[in-house]
C-alpha cells in the first residue's frame, strides 16, 4: 500500500499546527467490474471523475472520495505512479495500491483520497496518474475544497440595559439568546461581562 501526504499535522496559515487523529483505516483495493471494448488491442484508462470536489465541512473533520480507476481497453493496463502535482495542498492525502498496479480489462482499481482541513483557508491541487495507456499516459483529476464551515455565535439581544435603581439584596435578571449561524457546532465555555 502507498500512502503520501498521511501526517499527524496540518499547518495553517499562521504556522501554527493542529493535531489530527487518524481514524481507523484499512483500504480494500479489491478490483471491480467496469464496462470496456474488449475490441481494443490496447489498454484505455478511464477514470470515474476529473474533477473532486470535498465542498466544506468542519475544521478536524475529514471527508473521503474514492476513485475507480477502469481499463476500458482490450489488454492490461499498468498503473506506473500516481503523483500529486507541486502546488497540491498537503491537506490532501491518497491512498494506492502498490505500484506498479496492474488492471485487466474490463477491471477497475480504487484510490482513495482523503482531506484533512487545518484552517479556514480552500485547498486546491492536482492528482496526475502514469499508466502505459499509448494514447494517454498522464491522467489529471483536479482537487478543490470550499472554505472550510465554522460556527457563528450572534446574541440576541448584543446589549443588556439595567435601567433605575436597586436596592441592595434585590436583584434585576435579564437574558439574551446566543445563536450559532455558523455552518459548524460550537461550545461557550464562558461568559465574561463588560462594563460600560
Amino acid at each position: 500500500v502507498v500512502i503520501d501526504g498521511d501526517q499527524d499535522q496540518v499547518t495553517d496559515g499562521d504556522g501554527e499546527t493542529e493535531e489530527i487523529e487518524p481514524p481507523d483505516f484499512d483500504p480494500d483495493f479489491t478490483q471491480s467490474n467496469c464496462d470496456n471494448h474488449p475490441q481494443l488491442q490496447t489498454s484505455e484508462i478511464k477514470l470515474s471523475t476529473n474533477r473532486v470536489d470535498f465542498g466544506a465541512f468542519a475544521i478536524g473533520d475529514f471527508k473521503q472520495v474514492i476513485l475507480d480507476v477502469c481499463n476500458a481497453g482490450g489488454v492490461d493496463l499498468n498503473l506506473t505512479s500516481v503523483q500529486f502535482s507541486p502546488e497540491t495542498s498537503q491537506e490532501f492525502h491518497k491512498w494506492v495500491d502498490e505500484l506498479p498496479v496492474n488492471v485487466p480489462p474490463g477491471k477497475s482499481t480504487p484510490i482513495y483520497l482523503r482531506y484533512y482541513p487545518g484552517n479556514d483557508v480552500p485547498d486546491s491541487g492536482k492528482l496526475i496518474i502514469y499508466s502505459d495507456d499509448p494514447n494517454s499516459s498522464a491522467e489529471e483529476v483536479v482537487l478543490v475544497s470550499a472554505i472550510k464551515a465554522t460556527p457563528q455565535l450572534i446574541a440576541s439581544p448584543e446589549v443588556l440595559q439595567y435601567l433605575g435603581t436597586v436596592a441592595s439584596g434585590e436583584k434585576q435578571q435579564k437574558a439574551t439568546r446566543l445563536t450559532n449561524i455558523g455552518l459548524a457546532p460550537t461550545s461557550v465555555l464562558s461568559l465574561l461581562p463588560q462594563r460600560g
